[in-house]
């Protein structure tokens, strides 16, 4: 089942897209995925809400999720899942928004493996997790 996913854009900056996805000779959902999954943002860091000084971002050591499809919990280490670590507390916390979201592709993770009657994972990459699919 599709979904739409909308968003506003300026003339200027649509005819452009429309140039390039002609130039190319995709469909506008390819370039759209193509264009996100080459995106390499930057994670901020933020300050421990405990000793207020600053937080790097880790991603070590793997992150272990416990996520739950009918009525079974099923431990995942996900790998590379960054996060913000204070050095001064140690302190450790997830980037706001992120972890409900990783809960949620998870569980439909489990639920694909299962459906496929594939092996349900038991350590996932987060890099590759959050790649869409083309």
């Amino acid at each position: 089942m599709k979904k739409y996913l909308v968003a506003e854009i300026s003339k200027f900056n649509k005819d452009r897209i429309k140039l390039k996805r002609a130039l190319y000779g995709m469909q506008m959902e390819d370039l759209i995925l193509h264009s996100i999954n080459a995106y390499e943002g930057k994670v901020e860091q933020t300050t421990c809400p405990h000793c207020h000084e600053e937080c790097i971002v880790t991603t070590k050591p793997p992150f272990e999720q416990t996520v739950e499809v009918a009525g079974k919990q099923i431990e995942i280490v996900v790998t590379n899942y960054p996060r913000n670590k204070c050095n001064t507390c140690g302190g450790e916390f997830e980037i706001l928004g992120v972890a409900g979201l990783l809960d949620e592709i998870l569980v439909e993770e489990v639920v694909s493996s299962v459906r496929s009657r594939k092996p349900i994972p038991n350590e996932i990459d987060f890099n590759e997790l959050i790649q869409l699919k083309i």
